[in-house]
């Protein structure tokens, strides 16, 4: 098939575990490049997080950030779309943390909020590379505006947990979606990864089957399941395998560059 768009996630699909990109992937994207294929990023990171790796691979064109929520120029740093949580859900969802003494942050498009220092955010700036601001007070009490995405941090058992009923509670009014195993994230029902994928695709004339989607964690399969391709990491949960089109190898063993050779380069 001759694709067009491919899309990758980043965390432990991209990167390895060290948070690094192979010099394999860079020279495999600026391949792609080179023929005409546009490789863009899907990530549940803001903007700014993200931005270094766009960088190190030399995109130019959108990246989809905060699952989604947005579509921003990578040169420009402009928002192409926003699509923000309504107010009154987003605080419900803050008080559902706060009554179960879980970790939650919310967001803009470049800051991200939490009540106070702790292990989850000084994991989360460590991970992200972008400090946060601590309120001093909760955060159901503090936000006045509709956050673009809300984060829960904590064990993976707890989240695993916190995701079954959030699901129940928030299905169909909010995108709940595990996106590492200690990460529960919360969007706008239209804000995931595979429909921001689509208004791309679209915006660039590029249709369904001319798309490759490659991710690892639940987060993805929005987009693995629209794309033409959809792709697992060999490190994917079973979830996501069981759902994509093929499996490549694992982040650690180059798999996005792997999918790219063998799918969209014919190498």
């Amino acid at each position: 098939m001759n694709y067009k768009l491919i899309v990758t996630d980043l965390d432990d699909t991209l990167l390895r575990d060290d948070r690094t990109i192979s010099e394999r992937s860079r020279q495999t994207v600026k391949r792609a490049g080179e023929r005409g294929i546009t490789v863009a990023i899907a990530t549940g990171r803001m903007y700014d997080s993200a931005l270094p790796y766009a960088q190190q691979l030399g995109l130019k064109g959108p990246m989809l950030c905060c699952q989604g929520a947005q579509i921003v120029d990578i040169e420009s740093g402009e928002a192409i779309s926003t699509t923000a949580m309504p107010l009154d859900l987003a605080i419900d969802v803050l008080r559902f943390a706060q009554d179960k003494g879980l970790y939650i942050q919310y967001y803009t498009a470049d800051h991200y909020f939490f009540e106070k220092t702790c292990w989850q955010s000084e994991l989360y700036n460590r991970l992200s590379g972008v400090k946060g601001h601590a309120l001093g007070r909760k955060c159901s009490e503090a936000l006045d505006f509709e956050p673009i995405k809300l984060l829960m941090i904590a064990d993976p058992a707890v989240i695993r947990t916190a995701y079954d009923e959030a699901a129940e509670r928030w299905g169909g009014k909010l995108e709940v979606a595990i996106s590492k195993s200690n990460y529960l994230e919360f969007t706008h029902t239209d804000a995931n990864k595979g429909g921001a994928m689509a208004i791309l695709a679209q915006k660039m004339g590029i249709p369904p089957e001319q798309v490759m989607a490659i991710g690892d964690a639940l987060n993805d399969l929005s987009m693995i399941c629209r794309a033409g391709l959809g792709v697992a990491v060999g490190n994917a949960l079973e979830e996501v395998k069981k759902a994509a089109d093929a499996v490549t190898a694992t982040n650690e063993e180059d798999g996005v560059a792997l999918a790219i050779e063998k799918y969209a380069l014919g190498e």
